[in-house]
């Protein structure tokens, strides 16, 4: 098998910290790019991947933000990579052909689940009355 080449491999990751910072966008109704509070990181600089400033750093609860592009993953590194980041961590990763998908802590899914539960019981409460 071919070796990517470097500039395409950071296109891939690019695109991705991309796609990352416009889901955020959407759910938090806040503008991501260039110099915005949501913002996908440029290629080769250190630290987080999609950097969160002002109210969306308050409503995403994930800071750590890791984003992987590659058909090869250790989802061990990447993980550390993320926590190392601070904050909640989260990755994001997929291969070519394939959706994103998204590893965090059990604790932190589940907690996010509560509230989602949570809601939905609030809403069927409302519904009765």
């Amino acid at each position: 098998m071919a070796k990517i080449k470097t500039s395409s491999a950071k296109a891939k990751g690019r695109n991705l910290q991309k796609k990352v910072a416009e889901m955020i966008s959407k759910v938090t109704c806040i503008p991501a790019g260039k110099d915005l509070d949501i913002e996908s990181r440029g290629m080769g600089q250190t630290g987080r991947d999609v950097i969160l400033r002002g109210r969306a750093k308050e409503l995403f609860c994930f800071h750590g933000i890791e984003c992987k592009a590659c058909e090869s993953l250790n989802i061990w590194a990447a993980l550390k990579q993320a926590e190392e980041h601070g904050g909640k961590p989260i990755l994001f990763f997929k291969r070519n052909r394939s959706e994103t998908y998204v590893a965090m802590k059990a604790d932190d899914f589940f907690e996010l689940y509560a509230l989602v539960v949570k809601e939905m019981e609030n809403g069927n409460e409302t519904q009765r009355n």
